[in-house]
């Protein structure tokens, strides 16, 4: 194709060919361009014209090398390289389009290489353009063009095995007459050349080689040429030269002249032994992986006995060195394990050097990365053999590699860390299975199991994976019975806090025959009780005790367990207010008191969840009728019935235990977690005289609290007249310091056995009633240690350096001093009349500081709740007015 100039009308066309190809680039919808062959040969008719810039064309040729081998057809194949062949003569000569070039061959190369057969025609073509570009050897000029085109000879080559054969001759001297750096790529092209002739490998019949039809005329045509001795003297002369090559490019060249040398008894092996003695000592991994493939491929024929023991003290080293990177650490300890996975008779001297001589090398220091720890310990437990004179040492040697994982693991609980370390004793355990081992796994699980119960769900798949792998499971029970006693030993506020993972255990060890429910159950209700006193009773906590329940019925008799298992399950429907609660827990109940076991147990059983369950399936384990009962309409009466009238509000402070305060205030706020605060607010509930009702039954009062605020119980009255008056108490226990306002509505029953509701007046609590005073008869604090108590939180909260936990503020009011000391007297402390602490609910505090400044007040704040700010602005406003 001549090149030509482009009219100016058409330029806007190239610009939206190229937005349009951009685009489908960013959208990796490219293969989408390509299918259209006219726009292909469109983009390649605008890469001859001179006025298409030529990165725009580079651009083209990197679309069409991307997706033009997967969607265009042979023939398009043949046509798109014939015209690429053109637009590269055109462009040879020029000075400034090296890169078009290049990208123009790998295009050309990819599409053939791509192709499932190559076409024949553009194949020889290319083969002779790219020769024609490498025979200019020492062209500094031209440098990075002849290595692209040794590269794409060499594609060609592993694609199709025997394409590059005739060049045999013109190679060799190339590769001794070059002296730039493109030398190495003429070396990678000769050695797959003859690596592919020595070993036979290649098309009998290719059309791109010369006229003939046998393979065999084709080895007695290079043996003609130069032979055997050729063969060596190339592969002599490339070993003599082989420190100019780059780590990378060497191993590309070694790889083929080892299938050289195994297919040519005339070479013998030795060849590479300078080169081995060489890098012995180096640190390269690419350098260092050359070495021990030649030793594992010429295991015996290169190096003498002591020198592949000088090897693997090399790599040991290499292994230990504190100087190299972790990530190639960890590539030479793989191949170290490579060697200690070898069997006796594959390398009995290398292996024998390893274990006996190198594994105690292994030790894991405080230096190596978990990483490191894990692959050493791996390694060293892969060359320990426990014998009946030394297993005890060897043994001892092997637990004191995990002693830094140990520590690490009980020092931090991080997860990465603990996964680590029960990789180590899953292998340590199914290699050797010995009850030293086990007794060591016990105190380590043990351990992780106290400190950090977050990681129980590990130490629960660690075991399930020593039960899969081991036939005997009394390794698998002991460590689990251990685990169940420590928790039945641990207290029930500590279970309570992480229920989660604790009941995790309780559940696991409930699906063992051998493992008795009792003490599970009589622990269950112990904390099901425990909860109940602390107002715990969630949902969850209820999922994960009828989890326990559900794996006892299914694996165990309830003759032994009826009673402690019944009390569970009735403690549960009555306490724990989640309706799904309650079912689940009365359903269990039915069963347990309707059912035998082995009713039990296919009613709860896997394979019976899946649907086939019918109403049917429990007709005869519960109660009552299957008739749907009827239900009571419930009437929704819209006159005021009621007059509910706040009286009052009174705070109510529970704690178990009395805390004493010793200037520690991180104790102080533990203590705070276990105190509990109500809010009684005192209504008075009159049955209005225009009410239509004159006696009313099973009055229930009803406050739609929200999750900030848990109301402690519904309120119920028996039985008022018309004009009755009582007094009742709502009890709220808020859970942060937020104000609130709630609805409020009554139900009750006629004498007409009908039922209805009505709504009372909101319920609401404001900032003012959140201000509580201090519970200070629950804290062991003279009164002389207050001002000390109020300075030492007032400087923890303050010095938080997270807003969330603690934050101070500065407020300017114009309030009369007299007025703030009466508004504030029941939060003042002692004879202080500039220190005020109050408490908000239900473990937060809002701490003041007055000082007076000519006409005004100066209101130092602090809190540990900074949402309240807000509030407490409006509220110091109010108090200027």
């Amino acid at each position: 194709m001549s090149a030509r100039r482009i009219s100016s009308s058409a330029l806007g066309d190239i610009r939206q060919i190229v937005a349009s190809i951009r685009q489908h680039v960013s959208q990796g919808t490219t293969e989408k361009l390509i299918e259209d062959e006219n726009f292909v040969f469109q983009m390649l008719k605008l890469m001859v014209e001179d006025a298409v810039d030529i990165g725009i064309k580079t651009e083209f040729l990197r679309v069409l090398e991307d997706c033009g081998g997967d969607v265009l057809d042979a023939k398009s194949i043949d046509e798109v390289a014939s015209n690429l062949f053109g637009i590269f003569r055109q462009y040879e000569s020029r000075d400034d389009s090296t890169n078009f070039l290049t990208q123009l061959l790998i295009t050309v190369t990819t599409l053939l290489v791509s192709s499932e057969n190559i076409p024949t025609d553009p194949a020889a073509s290319l083969i002779e353009i790219l020769w024609s570009i490498a025979a200019r050897v020492n062209d500094v000029g031209n440098r990075r063009l002849r290595a692209v085109a040794c590269q794409c000879m060499v594609q060609l080559e592993l694609t199709s095995p025997g394409v590059m054969w005739r060049w045999r001759d013109r190679l060799v001297q190339a590769v001794k007459q070059d002296r730039s750096d493109v030398c190495q790529d003429y070396v990678t092209l000769l050695t797959t050349v003859l690596y592919h002739v020595a070993g036979d490998i290649g098309v009998p019949e290719s059309p791109i080689t010369p006229d003939t039809s046998q393979r065999a005329s084709m080895e007695r045509m290079v043996s003609v040429s130069g032979g055997p001795g050729d063969t060596l003297s190339a592969v002599s002369f490339i070993m003599d030269h082989s420190t100019i090559f780059t780590p990378a490019g060497l191993w590309d060249i070694l790889a083929s002249l080892s299938g050289i040398v195994q297919n040519s008894p005339s070479i013998s092996p030795t060849i590479f032994k300078p080169l081995m003695l060489h890098h012995m000592a180096t640190q390269d991994p690419c350098l260092m992986h050359i070495v021990l493939y030649l030793q594992r491929e010429y295991s015996g024929e290169i190096l003498t006995s002591s020198e592949e023991k000088l090897l693997m003290t090399r790599l040991v080293t290499a292994v230990n060195q504190k100087s190299i990177s972790p990530a190639h650490r960890l590539i030479f300890l793989q191949w170290l394990k490579g060697y200690c996975l070898l069997e006796d008779e594959e390398d009995s001297t290398v292996m024998g050097h390893v274990r006996e001589k190198l594994s105690w090398r292994l030790l894991p220091s405080v230096f190596d990365s978990v990483d490191l720890h894990v692959g050493k310990v791996t390694a060293l437990n892969i060359c320990t053999q426990l014998q009946a004179d030394t297993g005890s040492e060897e043994l001892s040697l092997l637990l004191s590699s995990l002693t830094y994982l140990k520590k690490l693991t009980v020092c931090t609980g991080e997860h990465k860390v603990a996964v680590s370390l029960y990789r180590c004793l899953y292998n340590i355990q199914a290699k050797h299975c010995s009850p030293d081992i086990a007794t060591n796994i016990i105190k380590i699980c043990q351990t992780v199991l106290s400190s950090y119960p977050r990681l129980i769900p590990l130490v629960l798949n660690f075991l399930q994976c020593v039960r899969d792998q081991a036939a005997d499971t009394v390794v698998y029970l002991n460590i689990l019975s251990s685990l169940h006693k420590q928790v039945l030993s641990s207290p029930a506020e500590d279970v309570l806090r992480q229920f989660q993972f604790y009941l995790l255990v309780l559940k696991t060890s409930a699906k063992e025959a051998d493992i008795s429910p009792l003490p599970t159950m009589t622990y269950l209700l112990s904390v099901a009780e425990r909860a109940v006193s602390l107002d715990q009773c969630s949902w969850h906590l209820g999922n994960a005790i009828l989890a326990v329940v559900r794996s006892v019925l299914l694996n165990h008799p309830t003759e032994g367990i009826f009673t402690e298992l019944g009390d569970l399950l009735h403690e549960t429907m009555r306490h724990f207010l989640d309706i799904d609660i309650q079912d689940k827990a009365r359903f269990y109940y039915a069963l347990l008191t309707g059912a035998a076991d082995k009713k039990i147990r296919d009613v709860l059983s896997d394979a019976m969840q899946g649907g086939r369950v019918t109403e049917q399936t429990f007709s005869s384990l519960l109660p009552g009728s299957m008739n749907t009962p009827m239900r009571t309409e419930l009437h929704q009466v819209k006159q005021p019935i009621f007059q509910w009238e706040r009286l009052g509000l009174l705070p109510e402070f529970k704690s178990e235990t009395s805390f004493t305060f010793s200037s520690d205030v991180s104790s102080y706020y533990q203590w705070l977690d276990t105190l509990t605060v109500s809010l009684q607010i005192r209504h008075s509930l009159q049955v209005l005289q225009m009410s239509q009702f004159d006696t009313l039954h099973a009055l229930s009062i009803k406050v739609d609290t929200s999750n900030v605020y848990r109301q402690h119980k519904d309120i119920h009255v028996a039985f008022m007249n018309r004009h009755d008056t009582k007094q009742l108490s709502v009890e709220l226990q808020p859970t942060l310091p937020d104000p609130a306002s709630f609805d409020t509505s009554a139900m009750f029953a006629s004498y007409k056995n009908d039922t209805y509701y009505c709504r009372l007046p909101t319920t609401d609590i404001s900032f003012e009633d959140l201000l509580l005073p201090y519970p200070w008869k629950h804290v062991g604090l003279e009164e002389q240690n207050k001002s000390l108590f109020f300075s030492s939180l007032w400087d923890h909260i303050t010095g938080c350096s997270d807003p969330r936990e603690g934050l101070q503020s500065v407020k300017i009011v114009s309030c009369p001093l007299k007025k703030l000391h009466q508004e504030w007297d029941r939060f003042r402390l002692g004879p202080d009349k500039t220190s005020y602490l109050i408490f908000l609910p239900a473990r937060y505090h809002l701490l003041f500081k007055v000082h007076e400044r000519q006409d005004n007040l100066v209101v130092s704040i602090a809190t540990d709740y900074w949402k309240i700010l807000p509030h407490v602005n409006e509220y110091l406003a109010q108090l200027d007015s």
